[in-house]
């Protein structure tokens, strides 16, 4: 499969994605500092995935949970 990479913003030209996630930075903090659950997010329409959700569960849920992700959402969730 295709490498995971994550990133904020717009994709540069002519690079495509396999699943965009949409939400607040405020809901994004408050799911990977543990305050909020990514499913209740996204059933109460918070989160907006287009594409492989199961892409998201299983490779870019997961990449965010491992140090130095986890530490730096903590911190920059106050």
């Amino acid at each position: 499969g295709r490498p995971v990479a994550a990133m904020a913003g717009k994709l540069p030209r002519g690079e495509s994605a396999d699943v965009r996630v949409t939400a607040s930075e405020a809901v994004f903090l408050s799911i990977w500092s543990g305050a909020r659950s990514r499913d209740v997010a996204f059933m109460t329409g918070d989160v907006k995935v287009e594409g492989d959700y199961a892409r998201w569960l299983d490779e870019l849920v997961p990449l965010f949970a491992v140090t130095p992700w986890s530490e730096a959402w903590a911190v920059a969730a106050g």
